[in-house]
């Protein structure tokens, strides 16, 4: 998420799924292996899709995650099918916190951040033992895991991302990264590639685009903060962008919310209304407390509205 639409955010996850702390941790050596590969959910049947049921609502939470799950479904009434988490490039893969996730009837989304690395040394080749760590670890997870890097790199506001890194250096990282994990027969990650919106501070992904063979899924994040966005002018312009880079690939909704200062009913009925209708697989609500308290448990107006929508436009039933 864009914590600050112009400056960028400095920020690193020393421990599990996080997204920020106050810590400016020097970068870890390239052949850091971190913490050993934690072993696999106890409930591995739990294992029975590749993806959620479409259209899905997600939910974007900090640790500790069974309870931030737990809240987010007690407070909408709906049981979300994706689950977003946060992890510093450099740390290790958190099974138990993905497991949590699964034992919820999730799947689990792990946003990489590329905070405290040199993206250009990644495609080098200098970050492999890292890499091929990390892949083991998901790979002996077994459960379907998706995986996101460097998650709004058209924006200004992340060092990977536009104005401090070449498109092309990015892209090169990525397609490495794919790469290392396939060597590694870790078959079971989903790639998604997730874009901000068009803005003034963000322009269009394209450049950024590692091609249809290196991505399974499409993010593309974006927040309702004030009365006037709807979907037609915040969402739709860089859907068509991303659809002409590939027409095939599902595409969805990575990050959102509404701001309490907005208007929540009506931007919600927006956003639901306008995911099912353009053919989106779904949204994931950004459920945390960030610049903005987008926590659904602290805004009555979203809560009374949430989950009559998700009936109504995603036929998800009220989950007690």
């Amino acid at each position: 998420m864009a914590l600050a639409m112009i400056l960028p955010v400095v920020a690193a996850v020393a421990l599990g799924f996080s997204l920020v702390t106050t810590s400016h941790a020097l970068p870890r050596r390239p052949g850091h292996l971190g913490s050993p590969p934690q072993s696999v959910p106890a409930d591995t049947a739990a294992c029975t899709s590749r993806s959620p049921a479409t259209p899905f609502v997600g939910v974007a939470v900090n640790p500790p995650v069974k309870p931030a799950v737990a809240e987010f479904k007690n407070a909408v009434k709906v049981r979300p099918g994706l689950v977003e988490l946060y992890l510093a490039f450099g740390s290790s893969f958190r099974a138990s916190s993905a497991g949590q996730v699964v034992e919820s009837g999730a799947m689990p989304l792990v946003q990489i951040n590329l905070y405290n690395v040199h993206v250009a040394d990644i495609a080098a080749g200098k970050w492999d033992h890292y890499l091929r760590r990390f892949a083991a670890s998901v790979r002996a997870f077994k459960c379907q895991v998706a995986l996101s890097l460097g998650h709004e790199m058209n924006g200004i506001w992340y060092p990977w991302g536009y104005s401090h890194l070449k498109p092309s250096v990015f892209v090169s990282a990525w397609r490495h990264i794919v790469d290392v994990f396939r060597s590694q027969q870790a078959g079971n990650v989903t790639w998604v590639w997730t874009v901000n919106v068009r803005s003034r501070w963000s322009p269009s992904p394209v450049d950024w685009w590692p091609g249809s063979s290196y991505v399974d899924w499409i993010g593309i994040d974006g927040y309702y903060r004030t009365k006037r966005q709807t979907y037609n002018s915040m969402f739709a312009p860089t859907v068509r962008i991303v659809r002409g880079l590939s027409s095939t690939k599902p595409a969805f909704i990575a990050e959102t919310a509404v701001s309490p200062s907005a208007l929540p009913s009506a931007q919600l009925q927006d956003l639901f209304s306008s995911v099912r209708m353009n053919h989106l697989t779904g949204f994931v609500w950004f459920n945390v407390v960030a610049k903005d308290d987008w926590l659904v448990q602290d805004d009555p107006a979203v809560q009374r509205v949430f989950g009559k929508d998700a009936g109504r436009y995603f036929g998800i039933s009220g989950t007690p």
